[in-house]
């Protein structure tokens, strides 16, 4: 009788630490959680070439450009824990008119980098441009084929960036 009692045990204790191991390993069950992470205009942009001699800058409101010329601007975007799944940059015209913009996305890394271009009209109404996987060879939805990004847009003058912002999966456990 203490044989069977110390075998059902030991064969009890063996079918735990298995039950517990299987549910410690990671499966095809894993959960992701859609997740986005913005940054106001002011922080995320910079002058391509930068000088004193500009009327571009950061301020509470975002990255202005308040001059009389276009300036070009680049804007780099936050690397979260996670597979980005698409990246954007809005604009707003400050004297409420309409202006277009024009902006080159690039993703990659430098060896392999890939370029695409969008643009769109600025006024009042905010632009909102975006780029996902589908526009680097990818299916939109899906991942990025990497995390390196950043955009230079021809911002023209009464016009400033807003913000940028990334969408990503995180992995949150199952």
């Amino acid at each position: 009788r203490g044989n069977n009692t110390m075998r059902h045990t030991v064969v009890f204790k063996s079918l735990a630490i298995l039950a517990l191991s299987a549910g410690m390993s990671r499966s095809e069950d894993d959960v992701t959680q859609a997740r986005t992470v913005r940054s106001q205009g002011g922080t995320a942009c910079q002058l391509s070439t930068p000088t004193i001699d500009t009327k571009v800058r950061a301020k509470a409101n975002g990255y202005r450009n308040e001059g009389t010329t276009n300036a070009f601007v680049i804007c780099g975007y936050p690397l979260p824990n996670g597979a980005l799944t698409q990246f954007n940059i809005n604009f707003t015209a400050i004297d409420g008119a309409s202006y277009d913009v024009n902006c080159t996305a690039v993703n990659g890394p430098p060896w392999a980098a890939v370029y695409v271009a969008k643009s769109g009209s600025a006024s009042s109404t905010q632009l909102n441009l975006n780029w996902n996987a589908g526009d680097f060879g990818g299916t939109a939805g899906n991942d990025m084929p990497t995390g390196y990004m950043s955009v230079t847009c021809l911002l023209p003058a009464q016009v400033g960036v807003d913000n940028v912002y990334v969408n990503y999966n995180e992995d949150v456990g199952t």
